[in-house]
Parts: structure tokens; C-alpha cells; sequence
């Protein structure tokens, strides 16, 4: 999950918004110099790295300090992987967008008199 998670989610959401600025549905357009493809691929792969990466210390720090005689709490542990479930989810849809803002311009409309 944290390796997955964060890259199907930054491809998608960039994949919509370019979409969407393509047909107008919002008020931004897309840098037509900017290679999306590239894009996605580089911050889909830091997201899922840096994210795995940072579920992987923590599962090893918890690993260390917990004495041997320790169970894992089934219930607990469902809370817990819920909850980073969420918080990956909002926290991956909102950084590709801030990431792809540098590229984009409000669109201006023309009046022809």
C-alpha cells in the first residue's frame, strides 16, 4: 500500500487535471513545453519511494523497541492501516497538484468587438 498507493494516485490526479485543463473544464492551462508523461513517471517514482521508504523505517524502529513478548493487535493494527490508508490518499492528491501549479497559467480570455 504505501508503495502503490502514492503512485497510482499522483498518475491519476495529474493525468486528470491535464485533462481537464485540456478541455476547458478549468481555469488553468497546461504548459504546452512540459512533457506530462516524464512528469508523472519522475513523481510517481519519488512518491512511492520516499513513502515506502519512510513506512519501512518506521516498521523496523517499531521492530526494535518492541520487546520479544509482544503481540500485534489485530484490531489496532486495521486503525492504524486505515488511517495511513486516508492520510496517503488526501496527502497524494493534493502534492501532485501543488507540484504541477509551477507549470500552469490562468487561461485568458479574449473579447472580440
Amino acid at each position: 500500500m504505501a508503495l502503490f498507493l502514492p503512485v497510482v494516485l499522483t498518475i491519476d490526479i495529474i493525468k486528470r487535471v491535464t485533462d481537464a485543463a485540456g478541455q476547458g473544464a478549468i481555469e488553468f492551462t497546461v504548459d504546452e513545453q512540459l512533457n506530462i508523461k516524464k512528469l508523472m513517471t519522475k513523481l510517481s517514482i519519488l512518491h512511492g519511494v520516499i513513502t515506502c521508504s519512510l513506512v519501512l523505517a518506521m516498521l523496523f524502529l517499531g521492530q526494535y523497541n518492541f520487546s520479544k513478548d509482544y503481540k500485534l493487535d489485530a484490531t489496532a493494527m486495521a486503525v492504524v492501516v486505515g488511517a495511513l490508508a486516508g492520510i496517503l490518499s488526501v496527502v497524494f492528491v493534493y502534492l501532485p497538484v501543488w507540484r504541477l501549479r509551477r507549470w500552469m497559467c490562468r487561461r485568458v480570455q479574449t473579447v472580440t468587438t
